[in-house]
């Protein structure tokens, strides 16, 4: 085991990070094709200039959207979108279908953002008073619970604000403040500059929020001027999966997906999903449930690849996954779902994971009455970086950001589970958190690094869910605690809570 507190040698190595992170994002975004016309089973083609009229069977005939591809599609089939190509839509994938790209150039992109919000026309002055306060309204109001607004796009990968957070809370059929719920909320007094309002219809008495009563009025603070004008690019985070598997034996690969108030990928209980060599981006925001209490409270919510549910043969590799509000990549089921679960052969490789609330979150707990458990589950050489420093930092319920978390209050009872040759660099709180109910569930910790800044947590570890910080002791908390004899520490300046700058336009 290698540790040291020279600071210098901490930073040299970030700066190392950096540069192999930049070269790691660069093979995904161009990793070649893996399908072609001679897979197995028939091959549609999907092109931003095809038509639906035609059969989608060649390059030339091909199809223009993604859910007409599906929908002509049979089990053990393929559909191909054009590199270069963007589809503002959300897709729902069937049993034993193959989701990937052809062609040249950029991944092909799938965003949950209806339409871009730039120009002028798409925007009204709602109100503005003499300090210089301006509230814009956009013109579609039928957006889906709009959970974050993110402007000038480069690429649609480098976006640079976003819309803070939503501040009320929805309560009885009317807004109240988070910080009062007894008083009623005044966008017009309370917005703050480049924050959002989505003022939704709120007459639903359900704790899941269905999506036709999440529609309603955009609101926008911009004091500087009409948005559509300032800004080149607008995307909208909308509720809802971009991509939904509703199947077994889906591979999704070759894809660039952004832009969702909900999940990039998401999946109940499944066999046999892979997930390989996709971008996924800007994900969450959104209001996930809310309970109908004398709080209001709610959850925003947004993963960017999500298995709720049992799965067996379930395969994230080689993706790049960032700016997640809350996880990048998961595998949950909660302890207030019912029904037996068990979570088997999972594998997450070669990733680089960053500015995500939590770069992996995995949880399952076992209650009365159900049987659960899972095996065979590895994480290995993993680029995990800056955890809570992206736009989930905006949450209001922060403490828990970590590279790698496993839910404060689960047994998680796996077996055979290995986390091996990752690299774990800064978190806001916690570079790993692991509860378990006994010792033989305890993962094997193998030769990862683990960079973190002097007084903050390294780990949050154990049956009695140990918690320590990064001191003159940390040699023996990854010694004797996590176990990893072959690891690699290095330890940086304290790393304080991530502030997201808001970006006011040009």
């Amino acid at each position: 085991m290698n540790i040291t507190f020279d600071k210098s040698i901490g930073n040299a190595k970030i700066a190392e990070l950096d540069k192999l992170e930049r070269e790691r994002i660069a093979e995904i975004r161009n990793t070649p094709n893996t399908v072609s016309h001679s897979h197995s089973g028939a091959v549609y083609y999907v092109s931003p200039n095809g038509n639906d009229a035609l059969n989608g069977r060649t390059p030339k005939s091909a199809v223009r959207t993604i859910s007409r591809a599906i929908g002509v599609s049979k089990q053990g089939d393929a559909i191909l979108l054009e590199r270069g190509g963007c589809w503002r839509e959300k897709i729902v994938v069937p049993e034993d279908r193959t989701i990937s790209a052809y062609g040249e150039g950029r991944k092909p992109i799938i965003s949950g953002s209806p339409e871009d919000g730039s120009g002028a026309e798409k925007w009204t002055l709602d109100y503005a008073d003499e300090s210089g306060k301006k509230i814009w309204r956009f013109y579609n109001d039928a957006l889906t619970d709009v959970g974050a607004i993110f402007f000038d796009g480069d690429g649609n990968f480098n976006y640079k604000g976003f819309a803070r957070k939503q501040i009320p809370n929805v309560r009885f059929g009317k807004y109240t403040c988070r910080e009062n719920p007894e008083r009623e909320y005044d966008y017009r007094e309370e917005l703050e500059n480049m924050t959002l309002f989505h003022k939704w219809n709120t007459h639903t008495d359900c704790e899941i929020i269905p999506a036709d009563s999440a529609v309603g009025s955009v609101f926008l603070r911009c004091d500087k001027g009409n948005p559509g004008e300032l800004f080149r690019n607008i995307e909208f985070n909308t509720r809802g999966h971009n991509i939904t598997v509703r199947g077994n034996n889906v591979t999704i690969d070759n894809l660039c997906i952004v832009h969702t108030g909900g999940h990039g990928i998401g999946a109940g209980t499944v066999e046999n999903l892979t997930v390989t060599n996709c971008e996924v981006g800007w994900i969450g925001g959104s209001l996930q449930n809310y309970r109908r209490d004398e709080y209001g409270s709610f959850i925003r919510y947004g993963n960017g690849v999500q298995v709720f549910g049992g799965c067996k043969g379930y395969t994230i590799e080689n993706c790049y996954v960032y700016q997640c509000y809350d996880a990048g990549i998961t595998h949950q089921y909660s302890k207030k779902s019912k029904g037996d679960c068990f979570m088997n052969d999972v594998l997450y490789k070669n990733n680089v994971i960053t500015d995500c609330v939590y770069c992996i979150e995995y949880f399952l707990t076992e209650i009365e009455d159900y049987k659960r458990g899972g095996e065979n589950i590895l994480f290995e050489g993993n680029l995990l970086r800056r955890a809570g420093f992206g736009f989930g930092s905006t949450r209001h319920n922060t403490g828990g950001d970590g590279c790698i978390r496993s839910g404060g209050t689960s047994n998680n009872p796996f077996k055979n589970f290995v986390i091996k040759n990752n690299i774990l660099d800064r978190s806001t709180t916690f570079l790993v958190q692991c509860t378990i109910k006994s010792e033989e569930y305890t993962p094997k910790m193998i030769g990862n690094t683990y960079i973190q800044g002097v007084g903050n947590r390294l780990c949050h570890f154990g049956v009695e869910l140990e918690k320590v910080d990064v001191d003159e002791n940390t040699e023996s908390y990854v010694k004797n605690l996590l176990s990893d004899e072959e690891a690699d520490v290095y330890c940086v300046d304290f790393v304080p809570k991530y502030v997201y700058e808001i970006y006011e336009g040009q």
